[in-house]
């Protein structure tokens, strides 16, 4: 869904036919402008406009460009729209998991401020250390940490959050995808998969383990600290 400006005169929307992007990564540096979402293949779409709650719609008819006719057919694009769609989803997931990360790391940051030098808060701080050491590992798989600029591409090797956005860059078009590339995001899939099975535990596992910790301690969860 987009907001379309509310001036008095026409206000004009030039939609791109791609679907919406993924979450972003707040502060994060690609070599072009980020992953995308995917272009919607040939159809019959219908656009909607809601104004104060009152909505109309509208047939939109999108066709194959007249140049590629003959040269790809409808399962070609289908399969196309398959692959850039798990892809999509991949890097969606990547990007939350990151997001969830970097919001535990930073009320981490404020237990620490918030317990001190208190010897009593030690073993919570010890178990939080340990939490975060397992984050940062997966984080660093996820995305390059090290990135400040997005001339660093050329500093870092990039991590699976770089890898997904030159495949989907390479996968924007209206072809079937060939072997090489159904192998490359059979690469990338089982490797998310990995690390955001070891997030999910620690989500499940060892969070729930420090709360109940710090609970025990009498420090406040994990969960009632704010992150900045």
């Amino acid at each position: 869904m987009t907001t379309i400006p509310v001036a008095a005169g026409a206000n004009r929307f030039a939609w791109d036919f791609r679907r919406t992007d993924p979450t972003p990564i707040p502060g994060a540096f690609y070599s072009d402008d980020g992953p995308r979402g995917p272009v919607v293949n040939p159809g019959h779409y219908q656009v909607r406009l809601t104004v104060k709650g009152k909505s109309e719609t509208a047939p939109l008819d999108v066709i194959l460009d007249p140049r590629l006719k003959g040269q790809v057919t409808d399962r070609d694009l289908a399969e196309l729209d398959g692959l850039a769609m798990q892809t999509w989803t991949d890097i969606e997931a990547l990007h939350v998991a990151v997001n969830h990360i970097r919001d535990t790391k930073s009320k981490l940051d404020t237990l620490r401020k918030w317990a001190g030098d208190s010897a009593s808060a030690k073993p919570v701080l010890d178990a939080a250390k340990a939490l975060e050491d397992k984050m940062a590992s997966i984080e660093g798989r996820l995305v390059q940490v090290k990135m400040a600029a997005s001339e660093d591409n050329l500093r870092y090797p990039n991590m699976l959050n770089e890898q997904y956005d030159t495949f989907i860059s390479l996968i924007d078009g209206e072809w079937a995808p060939t072997e090489g590339q159904r192998q490359v995001y059979a690469y990338l899939h089982s490797e998310l998969s990995g690390e955001l099975a070891k997030w999910h535990a620690l989500e499940t596992s060892d969070i729930p383990a420090l709360n109940k910790l710090m609970h025990a301690n009498g420090v406040p969860a994990l969960g009632d600290f704010g992150a900045k």
